[in-house]
């Protein structure tokens, strides 16, 4: 591969992860701002509003460590925000979901009856308890595993190749 098409990948990887954070982040505080914020007075419900914060500016953070070229570690960093995008779940009264920029694939429902179905998402974060504990709901982003497949493409490639 040849080193222009290696950072034109790495380039496409930067602008996705910092606009995908950059993004999540203004649908966060649009959510916030739409919400009754006195309900949530305690510990657990901070971790609830805050954290989707914490992860988008992790996003933007590895995007940043590619802009100046440390792709080391920004590849590695982006590739453990993909795996945590991989499954979400709503199961025994919890519910985790994760996606940045956007979040692509199929899900099963298994409460009463069996359903497939398939999801399109763009960038969240949830991670909260349901009334329901009754629920079982897995959902499986192939968008993200698609991502973890090219960012090991491009580290595999940038092994290859010697960027300055």
């Amino acid at each position: 591969m040849s080193k222009n098409k290696l950072l034109r990948r790495i380039n496409f990887l930067e602008y996705f992860l910092i606009i995908g954070g950059l993004f999540g982040i203004v649908l966060q505080v649009a959510n916030l701002l739409s919400m009754n914020l006195d309900k949530f007075q305690n510990l657990s419900s901070y971790v609830t509003l805050y954290s989707p914060f914490i992860l988008f500016m992790f996003s933007i953070y590895n995007g940043l460590l590619l802009t100046y070229k440390k792709y080391e570690l920004g590849l590695k960093l982006a590739s453990y925000s993909f795996y945590l995008q991989l499954v979400a779940f709503t199961a025994f009264g919890f519910w985790y979901e994760n996606y940045l920029g956007f979040g692509l694939g199929f899900s099963l429902e298994l409460t009463n009856d069996t359903f497939f179905g398939l999801n399109f998402n763009f960038s969240q974060f949830i991670l909260g308890l349901v009334k329901d504990s009754s629920i079982f709901e897995v959902r499986f982003n192939v968008f993200a595993l698609f991502m973890i497949y090219y960012i090991s493409k491009v580290s595999i490639d940038l092994k290859k190749v010697t960027i300055e």
